[in-house]
């Protein structure tokens, strides 16, 4: 159930139900669990192993956080991006009280 609060009274309800996708690996005695919103069985799982290779501390792993970091810069910019369009178009209510 996905928990949401009124912003008014500020108390809970549950706005609905939530499908999630959960998978779990083991890479040399390491755990890794990956999570997913909707039915993504193969995103799951590679979340899972890379959780894993992460948490076993692989080698590989190295070489993945510059890409990642860099992933995450350009979801940054996008998200700034959207967010600055969104609040162009907010309208002030207290201007509106004349």
């Amino acid at each position: 159930m996905v928990k949401v609060r009124e912003s008014a009274q500020q108390s809970l309800f549950y706005l609905g139900e939530v499908f999630i996708t959960e998978s779990k690996v083991m890479i040399d005695g390491y755990l890794g669990i990956g999570m997913a919103q909707g039915h993504e069985p193969e995103l799951v799982y590679n979340l899972a192993i890379i959780d894993a290779a992460y948490n076993a501390n692989l080698p590989e792993t190295k070489a993945w956080k510059n890409v990642l970091l860099l992933e995450e810069d350009c979801i940054k910019e996008k998200y700034e991006t959207l967010k600055n369009k969104v609040l162009k178009t907010k309208v002030n209510f207290k201007t509106m009280d004349v």
